[in-house]
Order: structure tokens, then sequence, then C-alpha cells
């Protein structure tokens, strides 16, 4: 798992074209306040975490990311390393991880990359949903039910979004280790 200690401050270093060590100090950053903001059960944690997990991993995942990168395979294709998520016995790429079934809602299957999308796009991770200014309009009903749902839903008196956010940060940080090590190894070497 990926400790903060080992993080670089990229506050210091101003984009210039995204630079190798403009992109790696970036992904360290962001690695390093996913790793603190995990333990934290506060729902703006499980919002910054989502916000985070979109950044790092799924940014160009599904016609919403077109055109995106994802922030962690910019630096696995930088030091040449391929990215790797560990559940159990199995060992996940990127885009099979993203795709992986955690729950189901209102009878529709939610993977790791819908919950993502969910506390980002619709819950204000990133966006705020408009359906929340309109909430009795009748063509805007089903959906925000369908949120209201996610949001209530629990397990073991956990909030489920943030349960799953939780399990979700934890096999990251664990995937994007290897990554972390070789991002830091690279960066010394171009320093």
């Amino acid at each position: 798992m990926i400790r903060p200690r080992m993080m670089k401050d990229v506050q210091s270093e101003q984009p210039q074209g995204l630079n190798e060590k403009y992109l790696i100090g970036l992904f360290t950053q962001m690695c390093a306040e996913l790793y603190e903001r995990r333990g934290n059960s506060s729902w703006y944690n499980t919002l910054s975490q989502a916000r985070i997990l979109r950044l790092l991993i799924a940014d160009d995942h599904g016609q919403a990311g077109a055109g995106y990168n994802a922030v962690a395979q910019l630096v696995a294709d930088l030091v040449s390393l391929k990215i790797e998520f560990t559940i159990g016995d199995s060992s996940l790429t990127r885009q099979d991880f993203l795709e992986r079934h955690v729950m189901t809602l209102m009878a529709e299957p939610y993977t790791v990359y819908d919950v993502i999308t969910l506390l980002t796009n619709k819950l204000g991770g990133i966006h705020l949903d408009p359906v929340f200014a309109r909430p009795g309009k009748a063509r805007h009903e089903l959906q925000y039910k369908k949120i209201e749902a996610a949001f209530n839903l629990q397990i073991n008196g956990i909030p489920s979004l943030r349960y799953h956010m939780g399990e979700i940060t934890d096999i990251v940080l664990d995937g994007l280790a290897p990554l972390h090590t070789a991002a830091m190894e690279y960066r010394s070497k171009i320093s």
C-alpha cells in the first residue's frame, strides 16, 4: 500500500506542457491525498476519494472519457509498467477492474466505474446532478429515485457508497503501489 511519507510535493512545480516531472508529481500527490482520505468516514471524504479515483484510473473509460487520460495510465506508459489490481486470487487490468460488478441497485448492476461516476457526476464529487434542483419534475423522478436509493442503501449500518468507495480505494492503493515505486525511481533519474 502507498504511504504518504513517500510522496513529493507537486505544488512547487508549475505545469510546463505536462512534462514528466510534473506528471509524476501530480500522480504521487493524488496517491498521497487518496491515502490520507481513506480512513476518514465523512461523506465529503467519500466524494473526494471518488474524485481522485476518477482522475487516477477512470477518466478515459467509457463514452464520457473520450479524449481524456487517466493520470495513472499516463504514468504507467511513461515508466513502461502494467497496472494490475488484485482481488482475492485474481489479477485484473485497469479496464477489467473498472468493469467489475460491485452492487445491484433497483435491478441494475453497478460496476466500480459506475460507483465512481455516481459519486463524482451525480452526488457532488465533481458535479451535482441537476435533478436535485428539480426533484419533483416527472421526467427526473426515476433518476432521482435511483440516486436516492444509492445514497440511502446501507451495508452493516454503513452507507453502501461509502462502504464500496473504501473497498475500491484500498484495492487501488495496493494496485498502484508498484507504479508509485517505479515512478519515484524514474523521477530520481530525470531530476
